[in-house]
């Protein structure tokens, strides 16, 4: 899974760097760390059926008010949030990675069932990965627990 590249928020310290978010590994490395944040269970359990077969480490937070301890604790590689949830918006997660000094640097890859694409846009300004869409449902071929069918 790969994504384009794209700058740093209006406003940073640091000078605009590439973000690409790539989930190759190198041999003899670990695979990346990928945490899943989402409320809807159903939601978690389809990324592990498309990411999981694929060997990478999938810890979760079942929503915002998780999300930033989650990200320390598992030392994420990458986030993928979704950006509506009851507890907090998306939106302000992922302000919160990009003001921390520590989490900015982690790609956040935000999903959103939501067809505007101000929202998607907004997500790419707030400084998510420009690959902002909606899981509605598994990989053809595999269930959403990954198994091949």
């Amino acid at each position: 899974m790969t994504t384009d590249q794209a700058a740093l928020p209006a406003g940073s310290d640091e000078p605009a760097l590439p973000l690409t978010v790539s989930l190759q590994t190198v041999p003899d490395e670990q695979p990346a760390r990928v945490l899943l944040v989402d409320d809807e269970a159903v939601q978690v359990q389809l990324l592990r059926g498309i990411l999981g077969p694929d060997g990478y480490r999938l810890p979760s937070a079942g929503g915002a008010a998780a999300a930033l301890p989650a990200i320390s604790e598992h030392a994420s590689d990458v986030v993928v949030l979704h950006l509506r949830m009851p507890d907090t918006d998306g939106f302000v997660v992922l302000e919160q990675v990009r003001a921390d000094v520590w989490m900015r640097r982690i790609p956040v890859v935000a999903t959103t069932a939501c067809a505007e694409r101000r929202e998607r846009l907004r997500a790419v300004e707030v400084g998510a990965a420009p690959a902002v869409s909606a899981v509605s449902s598994p990989v053809p071929g595999r269930s959403p627990d990954g198994s091949q069918h």
